[in-house]
């Protein structure tokens, strides 16, 4: 046990500091008493000894603080060693959550049932979920490196909310992202107070959404009609050009039907990147088919959405002339993807394997129309493949005329509150017919005539 050569200061009746000799210098230490003063540990303020009021000083701030970090932990129940260091205590909680993913996991494959849910999230623990989670969580241990203290229990909720502003000065990520980091925070937390490190869980202000102001570019009407002609036009372009391969054509009359199904269906239009979001046949239903109340709908589960989005009616002939292509071309399969490749490319595809997206048609498609974008311009401030399904839920609510809002964000997986916010492009001018309903009771009503002498003349000047 060390031995103190200095005069010894108390801090209160369960802390003492003083010097212990540490080789050739000597170095200020705390000693603090535990279990009503019958035990002790002693911990280093990691400050050289030296005689002065200034030393001393530095000394007591330090101490001071060590032992309110010891009395976090004994509260707890925990042993003044144990270690509540918040980096290490972020890794075991990854390695605790992942395991019960890859556990989730494993059964799904085995055509199980994932057993292990998210504690105070939504759904359930996935390998791709960790993942998700794990590029979060390097933000935060940068994070904790900034705090006073990395250990657990003498962080404070003020110094967790200055998390955001943080966020903000040191990376250009949007509120979302810095939303999901925050949620993390309370995870950490909330497994903290499962194993006693903790007895509190924090909730720090999340960043407003800015919906309004980050939203995509509108797909204007007009504009629409511009597209669909084009594309339309394209296939018959591209079959006059005598170098051109029937892949060329097959994919240019893909791209037009493609550009249709997103329009009315409103869907996610799949990047590629996550091949299960890939349009599949076996997602796409008819309901009675051939009768009066014939119904189509399409499955989705993507972005931890699962929906059913309705097919607009007029929107049904462009699925008949899919499935009926596939058929001539003989890429149809149940299980197989709404839009794929019709022939070989050696070491490239082969017939059925997916086109994973149509970005290079919708390019070409917006730098013939004049409606492409500067180099460098924000992604926002462009027209992209997922302004089809903003321009779908816009027209919705300007022709649907009494649509509940509510059914219509369900039916596109997404929400009320994201539809009022980014899609809704209210004006007084396009629903002056419906806002003026019901006012013509006016016209049993006189008219008032103020003549000559009614003028308050004394109010002129």
């Amino acid at each position: 046990m060390p031995k103190f050569v200095s005069k010894t200061i108390y801090l209160n009746d369960f802390a003492v500091i003083g010097a212990v000799q540490m080789s050739n210098t000597p170095k200020w230490y705390i000693r603090m008493y535990w279990k009503d003063g019958k035990q002790s540990t002693y911990k280093s303020l990691k400050l050289d000894y030296e005689p002065g009021r200034a030393s001393q000083k530095a000394a007591i701030q330090a101490g001071t603080a060590k032992y309110n970090d010891f009395v976090a932990k004994v509260s707890l129940g925990l042993t003044p060693n144990t270690t509540t260091n918040i980096s290490a205590i972020t890794d075991e909680y990854f390695r605790h959550i992942k395991s019960r993913a890859e556990e989730n996991d494993a059964a799904l494959e085995k055509g199980g049932i994932a057993k292990w849910t998210v504690k105070g999230g939504e759904g359930k623990y996935s390998v791709k979920r960790c993942n998700e989670i794990e590029s979060l969580l390097a933000y935060l241990q940068r994070f904790w490196k900034t705090l006073p203290t990395e250990d657990m229990g003498a962080i404070t909720f003020n110094q967790l909310e200055a998390f955001d502003d943080w966020m903000n000065r040191t990376y250009d990520l949007s509120p979302s992202r810095r939303a999901k980091a925050i949620t993390q925070i309370r995870m950490i937390w909330r497994y903290a107070r499962e194993k006693g490190y903790v007895n509190w869980i924090p909730n720090p202000s999340r960043p407003s959404q800015e919906l309004k102001e980050r939203a995509r570019r509108n797909l204007k009407e007009e504009d629409w009609f511009l597209m669909e002609e084009w594309a339309r036009n394209q296939i018959d372009e591209v079959a006059k050009d005598k170098n051109a391969r029937k892949e060329q054509i097959d994919g240019a009359y893909q791209f037009y039907l493609w550009f249709q199904l997103i329009s009315w269906t409103g869907i996610r239009p799949p990047n590629g990147s996550t091949p299960k979001n890939l349009l599949k046949w076996d997602s796409y239903r008819v309901v009675n088919p051939g009768k009066e109340d014939e119904m189509r709908f399409f499955d989705r589960d993507e972005k931890n959405h699962l929906y059913t989005a309705i097919i607009q009616k007029p929107g049904w002939k462009y699925f008949d002339e899919l499935e009926m292509f596939h058929e001539v071309r003989g890429t149809y399969r149940r299980d197989g993807f709404l839009f794929c490749h019709t022939q070989d490319k050696k070491g490239s595809y082969k017939a059925g394997d997916p086109i994973n997206n149509f970005y290079k048609q919708w390019d070409k498609m917006l730098k013939a129309l004049g409606l492409d974008m500067p180099k460098g311009t924000m992604q926002k401030d462009k027209l992209v493949p997922y302004s089809l399904r903003g321009y779908y839920i816009t027209m919705r609510l300007r022709y649907g005329k009494g649509l509940s809002i509510d059914k219509l964000a369900k039916s596109c997986g997404t929400s009320a509150k994201i539809i009022l916010q980014t899609y809704y492009d209210f004006s007084s001018e396009k629903e002056y017919d419906e806002l003026t309903v019901g006012a013509d009771y006016q016209d049993q009503f006189p008219g008032v005539n103020y003549g000559d002498n009614f003028v308050l003349k004394g109010l002129r000047g």
